[in-house]
């Protein structure tokens, strides 16, 4: 059997397991961010999306069910398990990011919605009210329930050979939790443009795995070795990995537990003190840096 459909079989095939586990997953999750706790912790919502909570303050980023990306999977109670959100930073509009029927459902509770200024129109059209959206503006600062967040254009935008242009418009974000400065650079696909110089330091990060279009099954993907040096250049102490078993993608472009190990063994290579968290849908993972 050719690569690609042996690779999509089993993509497949644990995407069904995924869907039946589904429920169990997703109350477990709101469960243990629910509780009571010190500290920092994110969980995981899906293959790129977060939810946080800090010390005792409830947040999301680019909030996201399974449905959104899988129709067939269950239900789950948006509404009600996430009413305790005290705000939400969204970051681009691709459908692995941007849940608008997740949002509808939220538009009835008192959360903050922080959002670049091109997605403001998505939101008003599912009712979040003017009052309750701020825009995030590069590099103006923003303090929210004590934390505060920088906004700064993202990396997204890129073009492949013959000049065509791939990805949307996105915003990054500098965050600092607990006197701990954390980078979420987002889905990001240009690796030769530095960031370092614009932040004072940084002892986190979040980063989101993309090795290049359709280099899933190649064996030595070719953005590996680019990927590795952008997110070591920071020299934090902490990355998280994700962007892993995005259920909508074709073999060509799922990233999972192989590509983790290319990643972990090229990182330890180029930055040997790193301490690398790989995150799957439903871990959760603390943000407390050493």
């Amino acid at each position: 059997m050719p690569a690609f459909e042996k690779q999509q079989s089993a993509i497949l095939e644990k995407r069904q397991t995924i869907i039946r586990k589904y429920p169990d997953i997703w109350n477990k999750m709101v469960r243990e961010w629910k509780s009571s706790g010190d500290g920092c912790r994110a969980w995981l919502m899906y293959s790129a999306s977060y939810l946080f909570r800090t010390n005792t303050i409830l947040w999301a980023m680019d909030p996201l069910t399974l449905r959104q990306r899988v129709p067939e999977s269950p239900n789950v109670n948006v509404s009600a398990d996430l009413a305790d959100l005290s705000f939400v930073i969204l970051t681009h509009r691709h459908e692995d990011h941007l849940d608008l029927n997740l949002i509808r459902q939220l538009r009835d509770h008192p959360i903050q919605w922080i959002v670049p200024m091109d997605l403001v129109p998505d939101l008003k059209e599912t009712g979040i009210p003017a009052g309750r959206i701020l825009i995030a503006e590069a590099f103006q600062e923003i303090t929210i329930q004590g934390i505060r967040v920088i906004p700064f254009p993202g990396l997204h935008l890129h073009s492949e050979p013959k000049g065509k242009q791939h990805g949307v418009p996105s915003m990054g974000y500098w965050i600092e939790l607990d006197g701990h400065r954390w980078l979420f650079p987002g889905d990001t696909r240009r690796y030769d443009t530095p960031l370092l110089s614009l932040f004072d330091g940084v002892d986190g990060l979040f980063a989101h795995l993309w090795l290049g279009r359709s280099q899933a099954l190649v064996e030595s993907p070719a953005l590996l070795d680019p990927f590795c040096r952008f997110f070591s250049s920071f020299e934090a102490k902490k990355v998280i990995l994700a962007h892993l078993e995005e259920w909508g993608r074709d073999a060509n472009d799922f990233w999972d537990v192989r590509h983790v190990d290319m990643v972990r063994e090229h990182l330890k290579q180029l930055a040997p003190s790193l301490e690398i968290c790989p995150v799957w849908m439903g871990d959760s993972v603390s943000l407390a840096v050493e």
